[in-house]
């Protein structure tokens, strides 16, 4: 299996980070300023300097300091994975991370 991260950005949107269907096997990534915010919700968080603004500059800084093989991003607000095979959504978590990991273990 590779060595993968699944990151979460997330920007002044503490309620939709906090009701993702990801829990503990991601990484919450917020502006230094907003930490404080997060710690409520018991997960791993890193930050990035709050002059980092807009999505390509903060996907870049992810790519940047992450030395895993594959880093995989993901919005704050995610309630499903869409399986275009059988045109249906997919909310198990598990299953949804069993999906992410083949897709790592391919990249």
């Amino acid at each position: 299996m590779k060595n993968f991260a699944i990151v979460i950005l997330s920007r002044r949107r503490l309620q939709y980070a906090s009701a993702t269907i990801f829990k503990k096997e991601t990484i919450l990534c917020v502006a230094e300023s907003e930490k404080n915010d997060y710690l409520e919700l018991d997960r791993e968080i890193i930050t990035h300097p709050d002059e980092i603004t807009g999505i390509g500059p903060l996907r870049q800084s992810v790519l940047d300091n992450f030395k895993q093989e594959v880093i995989i991003m993901v919005d704050d607000d995610i309630e499903y994975l869409f399986d275009n095979e059988n045109s249906e959504r997919i909310y198990d978590p598990e299953k949804i991370m069993e999906i992410l990991i083949n897709t790592s273990n391919c990249a």
